[in-house]
């Protein structure tokens, strides 16, 4: 039979059998049925050279055609030639056929899984993540090539304990994540650093997740592995840089409003904070005072010591200012030797105490002459202001501070006068 195919160029493999033969329909058979050669012959010319070499070799007369499926699923056929239609044993045939299609629907199967891992190893050699899969007993079923890489695991996995495998996760309670997993059947999700051979710290993101059975077990795990490092580390420069930005902001604000040379608070933090003072303090009804304070004769100093030797007096003058103030006060230098300082919850009795013991203070110091010998000193005129009801606005408190500073310098000088009416007659 070989030999006449090959003769006539047929290869048996890739003839097709028409399920119609006349009319008899395959796909409707039950079990299985006899056709004669003849019917056969008229369906296909290859077949027709089949049957014609059969029919001359074994007296062949018809085919058997044994349907091969499974639920109703038909996937192939046998064909079987005999000699008579009549010499058939039905119940030979019957277990001859289920056997070949259970076999048949096994490999079916099989194919098919196959051909399904495949897919899945497919996916697993492509993403970017680490993903294994492991059963209730953690034995490695499964992983992706970027398990090996993320863990630096040289070895095969698969097959193995995955803490034996990895040994450091039982460290990052991996094993008590798996139970919880399994005893739940709910999926978790976690972060986690460890530190790599080289020394490396990696960051991770990993879930963990049941497959659960029609029973309601859960036998498999899936784990997801993402590599998390290069965002943590983003996240981090990030974080440093905005602690580096929000310090130099800090120094920024505090440069816009500090005088350079005394440290303290410069002219615009002044106009624009003690508007501010005197609205919280009416607000609390609390008592508010304004100083205002010159140096006497500063200019003959920076006259014959030089500006350098002034500075540096203006520096010394702003450290004993700074002595007299609280955490609620607070000193301006409000330009050349003038300084105003805003004492708050304070009486006019309070004021005027403070003023007069800052004023003593400065006439008590003694400054450098050009040789660097302590042995200059210089006094201060203070102005007064208590914040009172028909103030009605920061200049007017000003104003009348230095008002009572003008008449502090016209008395003489070194001296303390406090704000009242009756002063303004006397300029």
């Amino acid at each position: 039979l070989m030999d006449e195919l090959r003769n006539s160029q047929i290869d048996i493999a890739n003839i097709e059998l028409n399920p119609k033969i006349g009319n008899i329909d395959l796909l409707k058979v039950k079990s299985h049925i006899v056709v004669p050669i003849e019917v056969l012959n008229k369906s296909n010319p290859s077949l027709a050279v089949i049957t014609h070499t059969l029919r001359i070799l074994h007296s062949y007369t018809h085919i058997i055609f044994l349907i091969l499926k499974i639920r109703d699923d038909i996937f192939g056929c046998i064909a079987v030639p005999n000699s008579a239609s009549e010499n058939i044993d039905a119940e030979l045939i019957e277990t001859f056929e289920l056997s070949i299609s259970q076999t048949l629907y096994i490999r079916k199967i099989l194919n098919e899984l196959a051909a399904t891992n495949r897919i899945h190893q497919d996916i697993l050699n492509t993403i970017d993540k680490a993903v294994f899969l492991v059963d209730s007993y953690f034995k490695i079923l499964s992983a992706s090539p970027m398990f090996y890489r993320i863990y630096e695991i040289s070895q095969e996995a698969v097959g193995k304990n995955l803490f034996q495998v990895v040994p450091f996760l039982k460290n990052l309670h991996r094993e008590q994540a798996y139970s919880e997993v399994i005893k739940t059947r709910m999926s978790i999700e976690t972060e986690e650093t460890h530190i790599l051979n080289d020394g490396r710290k990696v960051y991770t993101r990993t879930k963990i997740i049941p497959i659960v059975e029609e029973n309601a077990r859960v036998s498999r795990i899936l784990t997801i592995v993402d590599d998390i490092t290069n965002f943590r580390v983003l996240e981090e420069q990030l974080k440093h840089t905005a602690e580096e930005l929000s310090i130099k902001n800090r120094q920024l604000e505090k440069l816009a409003i500090t005088d350079e040379l005394t440290q303290l608070r410069n002219y615009r933090y002044f106009t624009e904070q003690l508007p501010e003072k005197i609205r919280q303090h009416r607000r609390e009804k609390k008592p508010l005072v304004l100083l205002t304070m010159d140096l006497d004769n500063f200019k003959d100093y920076n006259d014959t010591y030089g500006h350098q030797a002034g500075d540096k007096l203006l520096s010394e003058i702003a450290e004993i200012v700074r002595g007299f103030i609280r955490s609620d006060d607070f000193a301006s230098r409000y330009g050349g030797d003038e300084f105003v300082l805003v004492l708050s919850d304070c009486t006019a009795e309070e004021g005027i105490e403070t003023a007069e013991r800052l004023c003593r203070r400065i006439a008590d110091t003694p400054f450098a002459d050009a040789m660097g010998s302590r042995v200059e000193h210089i006094t201060s005129s203070i102005g007064v202001a208590l914040l009172t009801d028909d103030v009605p606005d920061a200049d007017e408190l000003l104003r009348r501070a230095d008002t009572a500073l003008y008449v502090s310098k016209s008395r003489g000088r070194n001296r303390v006068t406090f704000y009242e009416v009756k002063i303004e007659n006397t300029l």
